[in-house]
């Protein structure tokens, strides 16, 4: 069945999908940024690092067993580096970059009840990475933001890769020409992208989602006047839902691909009536489809 949307109902649905989106993506940043603050004193192990000046490597290791651990990079320079591996249950990691061009951040964390966050703010090349492997204890959240402030905030990449249950993950990019990717195994999961446009030529972003009940939201394009945006989701389960909103000039490209049934596909692209594509495939039962062109 083919649905049509008024333009007042588009209007009123990208109004609500969108506050929603960006009350999601802000509480998922403050519960991150919270849990370094609750963290218990007693026994508690923290490293911190900080570092002034360019090229700069950090490397940070809380071995197998660790409980209750933290870590903190702090690195106010370009082409710097951050490793952070942690191993055990109920940790933190925040990595903080500064002005980081060419700036490389990789955070691994083995175990359960894990937090990672990554800051870049005027990053520009430069590269951030979350791998959080949680068996299927759940529990895990990462977030990435790759700002513009006090730089130029593009052609950067951020990659975030979860494997339990009960995982979420954010990644928020400023300016143009961006690439977010998001894994996620396991069950009850969300993933939320969010590209802010500026003048170049578009962001990309892919989402992949395994087994049930997983949610999947991409924005690309407000507050910019960018193009050749591209959006990819493959949902493998049921009970998956996929959101995709596009705003820009034109060119845009999004991909959705659901496996299972009652999965839910929602594209809307905005300034691309005629340079835009949608590609929706659903295999199984009780699948809904919208796609809406402006």
């Amino acid at each position: 069945m083919k649905l049509q949307l008024t333009a007042l109902a588009a209007a009123m649905s990208l109004a609500v999908s969108g506050a929603t989106f960006a009350t999601d993506l802000t509480d998922l940043s403050d519960s991150i940024t919270d849990t370094r603050a609750l963290s218990p004193t007693a026994g508690l192990v923290t490293i911190d690092t900080e570092q002034d000046g360019n090229s700069n490597t950090a490397t940070v290791t809380q071995a197998a067993g660790s409980t209750n651990t933290e870590s903190r990079v702090y690195q106010n320079s370009d082409g710097s580096d951050a490793f952070v591996d942690q191993s055990g249950n109920n940790l933190y990691s925040d990595v903080d970059q500064q002005i980081s061009d060419d700036g490389l951040a990789d955070v691994d964390q083995t175990g359960a009840n894990h937090r990672s966050r990554i800051e870049q703010n005027g990053s520009a090349d430069s590269s951030a990475t979350v791998s959080q492997q949680g068996g299927f204890l759940g529990g895990n959240a990462a977030y990435i933001r790759q700002a513009n402030v006090g730089g130029a905030g593009s052609d950067n990449s951020a990659t975030i890769s979860q494997v339990g249950s009960g995982n979420d993950s954010g990644i928020r990019q400023q300016s143009s020409n961006n690439i977010a990717s998001s894994l996620q195994v396991g069950g009850a999961n969300e993933s939320l992208i969010v590209q802010r446009a500026g003048s170049g030529t578009g962001h990309n972003a892919d989402v992949q989602q395994y087994v049930l009940g997983n949610t999947s939201q991409i924005q690309q394009g407000p507050g910019g006047t960018s193009s050749n945006h591209e959006a990819d989701v493959l949902q493998v389960g049921f009970f998956n839902d996929s959101f995709i909103e596009q705003t820009g000039t034109a060119n845009f490209t999004a991909d959705v691909t659901q496996l299972g049934t009652l999965n839910e596909s929602t594209v809307l692209q905005y300034g691309a009536a005629s340079t835009g594509t949608a590609t929706v495939l659903q295999n199984g039962f009780g699948n809904q489809a919208f796609s809406y062109q402006y």
